[in-house]
């Protein structure tokens, strides 16, 4: 008898699932100050266990001059010593690639998981270091000296990455296996492309609950060569503006971050609404996305 022919179809990059990076990120109306991020480094004490390296950026802060003489290459000077602007903290896997990562820069406390395993325990985990991370930011200067710090909150967004390959040739492509062509997110000029394609989307939609705001929907989907691998990308990401900021203090904030609970949940189900959306069902079921 002959050797059955290997059907190609695609494949969900993971054990379970497709995920391959969800992140947390919280949004706040100001940047944080070098006492802040400074405050922030130090809190690495109470999770360096979990997240063991830390990683530091400085940018350069006054006037910038260029120095220019004849016939000279322009010289670019910093009128001020560089000051600190990026922490990161995170732990990699057995290959060294990033498993968690904890980072305050500009105004953004993000958390990114590249091991998922279930929505609860990653979201859980994630609370709490967004919970030890503002808990340090209170730490700075201003706080310690009796000052009423507060943050204003003014979004949540999850980001969600979903990678699957195509275990066939490029001559057999068939994107539409993945990609449900009945969609109203999916063009249909993507439809019949091989490898190389892309559609990026997205919309706001007006919230009265949990919290009054819009909440952005967006899509991003690619085709490429990763590694002579055929691979397709779901870049989803949906967040929560508030209408209003929420106001954390040093003393409630522990309490509003429970409340906003809820909040994430919603995210999390609107992101689920989207890949059922733009998946074939047989797919939807092979990443148990409804499980």
């Amino acid at each position: 008898m002959g050797e059955k022919q290997k059907v190609s179809r695609w494949e969900a990059i993971g054990d379970s699932h497709s995920i391959v990076e969800v992140v947390f990120t919280l949004e706040f109306a100001r940047p944080f100050d070098v006492e802040e991020l400074a405050a922030f480094y130090n809190g690495g004490k109470h999770w360096k266990e979990f997240l063991p390296i830390v990683t530091l950026e400085a940018r350069a802060e006054g006037a910038k001059e260029f120095s220019v003489a004849p016939d000279a290459i322009p010289q670019l000077e910093f009128s001020e010593t560089p000051v600190l602007s990026k922490v990161l903290f995170q732990r990699v896997k057995a290959d060294a690639s990033p498993e968690w990562r904890l980072q305050a820069t500009t105004n953004l406390v993000t958390v990114n998981c590249l091991n998922y395993l279930r929505w609860a325990s990653v979201s859980t985990k994630a609370r709490e270091l967004h919970m030890a991370a503002i808990s340090s930011l209170f730490e700075s200067t201003a706080a310690t000296q009796g000052e009423q710090n507060v943050l204003e909150l003014q979004s949540l967004t999850l980001q969600y990455i979903d990678r699957f390959s195509w275990t066939g040739s490029e001559d057999d492509y068939q994107l539409n296996l993945l990609i449900n062509p009945n969609s109203d997110r999916v063009p249909a000029a993507i439809l019949p492309r091989k490898i190389h394609w892309h559609s990026h989307q997205g919309w706001y939609e007006t919230a009265e609950s949990p919290s009054k705001g819009r909440i952005l929907d967006r899509l991003h989907m690619s085709g490429q060569i990763v590694n002579n691998s055929y691979i397709a990308t779901l870049d989803t990401v949906c967040r929560f503006e508030f209408e209003e900021h929420l106001k954390l203090g040093q003393t409630d904030f522990l309490d509003i971050f429970q409340s906003l609970v809820e909040v994430w949940d919603l995210l999390h189900e609107k992101s689920k609404s989207v890949l059922s959306d733009v998946l074939q069902e047989n797919i939807q079921g092979e990443i148990s996305l409804n499980a």
